[in-house]
């Protein structure tokens, strides 16, 4: 996980954004796609909810939310 960037502060930042026991393969998607404890509050801001990480991820990727 650690080649990735997914960091003990990393997961200690999702973890605090409510993001209970993420899967190692969730946050290496996250890390990989550019989904920050930062993304996570832009997307939040915008009025969209606690999105599960895959959609998280899914936005990321398609470039919804830049």
């Amino acid at each position: 996980m650690r080649i990735h960037g997914a960091s003990t502060d990393f997961i200690k930042e999702v973890l605090a954004l409510g993001y209970d026991h993420p899967g190692v393969d969730q946050l290496v998607k996250m890390r990989i796609h550019g989904v920050t404890p930062d993304y996570i509050r832009k997307t939040r801001s915008l009025g969209m909810g606690n999105l599960p990480i895959d959609q998280l991820v899914s936005l990321r990727i398609h470039g919804i939310v830049e």
